[in-house]
């Protein structure tokens, strides 16, 4: 069998398809092992529910979900915008992410240290955590796989 990546998915679920279906395939691929996946852009908490939830319909509730950073670094966007995919059912403390912003920094950098060349960023969002995480720690980032 062919080498298994590490994959960190750093998304914004909840406004369209693109995201899930990255989800989707993540977690049927003989090639990849999704280990975590962090939220990014405007209200990064209600889009850590969709994953969460996906990923316990799925059988993959084990998999750590991040809302990270909502917010880029250089400009400010408005968070007021409502995310089309979200339902009250998500409000359930069962969908609760795993940490917010800079423990989804932290899983980024712990990821890259813990697993070197194996471990591959997939960023479908603005890359408002991977900035961050280059920032706090770009020696850690220059591990992984280029």
């Amino acid at each position: 069998m062919d080498k298994k990546y590490k994959v960190i998915l750093d998304t914004d679920p909840g406004d369209d398809i693109d995201d899930v279906l990255a989800v989707a395939y993540l977690l049927l691929s003989n090639k990849f092992e999704l280990i975590g996946v962090t939220t990014s852009f405007k209200n990064t908490e209600k889009r850590a529910r969709i994953i969460k939830k996906m990923l316990r319909l799925a059988n993959f509730s084990h998999i750590p979900v991040y809302a990270g950073y909502g917010q880029p670094l250089v400009k400010q966007v408005p968070e007021s915008q409502e995310i089309n995919q979200y339902t009250s059912d998500l409000d359930s403390y069962e969908f609760k992410p795993d940490g917010y912003e800079e423990d989804a920094i932290d899983f980024i950098i712990s990821s890259c240290q813990k697993y070197k060349e194996e471990l591959v960023i997939v960023g479908v969002a603005p890359l408002c955590n991977l900035s961050r995480a280059l920032i706090k720690n770009k020696e850690a980032l220059h591990l992984i796989d280029k």
